[in-house]
This record gives structure tokens, C-alpha cells and sequence, in this order.
């Protein structure tokens, strides 16, 4: 039992290395609106003493770096900061989605609104099945 109980913690211990290795190390800058001016996997700026000046540069302009690891590392989307529009917020966004709450006598936006209701099919009701020979003519009729 307890062999096993360390063969399961070195396999749980592997997969979360392998986890984690996945990731992918994200340099993102931040303006001083908050809106996202650079993502990438490589760094905007040299990393090392040699690039402080460019460091200084990025904080008198009210930009902020953050490097974190990522599953994916995009760029930032061009077309939102290229209209000079700023980036939707939540209420835009939910303000132009379809309303799913049902009106009363029917289901908005919905193509059931054109069908009869529910319970009659709007077709006339199907004949009843013949029945079998030798039967008395009770047969059952399916609808």
C-alpha cells in the first residue's frame, strides 16, 4: 500500500511539471487607460541592466509591464485601437445580446412564434390504423 501511495504521488507530481510546462511566459504593457498595447511572447524592451533606460522611458509614460505565464499569448486586437474607440465594456456587450425571457403568448425571437400551439399540430389528426385481420375492430388508433 504504501508503495503505491508513492508511485501515485510521483505521477500526480510528473503530470503538474507537465502541466505547467505547457505555458507559455506573456510580456503584456498596459497603458495608462488600461488598455492593452502590447502582448507577446518576446520581451518589448531589454530585460537586462542595459535596457533601464527604456524601463524609465515605459514608466514616465504610465505604461506597465506584466510578465506572467499564459496558455496562449495573442497580440492585442489593432482594429479597437486603431479607430481611437474605446474597448467594450461588459454592458456594451450585454446590452446588444437577444433577450431570452419569453413575452407573453409566445417565445421572442424564435422561429415558434409562426407554429400552432403546443399540444395541436396543426395538421389534421392521422387516420386510424387498420385493423389486423380477424380482429374484432378494436383496434388502437396511434396518433
Amino acid at each position: 500500500m504504501h508503495k503505491c501511495v508513492n508511485v501515485l504521488a510521483m505521477a500526480l507530481t510528473a503530470c503538474g511539471i507537465a502541466g505547467n510546462a505547457a505555458a507559455i511566459t506573456c510580456y503584456v504593457i498596459y497603458d495608462r487607460a488600461g488598455a492593452v498595447t502590447y502582448r507577446s511572447a518576446a520581451p518589448p524592451v531589454d530585460l537586462s541592466d542595459g535596457g533601464t533606460a527604456a524601463r524609465v522611458a515605459m514608466r514616465e509614460r504610465g505604461e506597465h509591464l506584466i510578465i506572467a505565464d499564459f496558455d496562449q499569448c495573442l497580440p492585442p486586437d489593432p482594429g479597437s485601437q486603431a479607430s481611437g474607440a474605446p474597448a467594450a465594456s461588459v454592458e456594451d456587450i450585454v446590452s446588444g445580446m437577444r433577450s431570452y425571457v419569453a413575452p407573453p403568448g409566445g417565445i421572442a425571437g424564435s422561429a415558434r412564434d409562426s407554429l400552432p400551439a403546443r399540444g395541436s399540430s396543426g395538421a389534421p389528426p392521422a387516420p386510424a390504423r387498420p385493423s389486423a385481420a380477424g380482429d374484432s375492430g378494436a383496434g388502437t388508433a396511434y396518433k
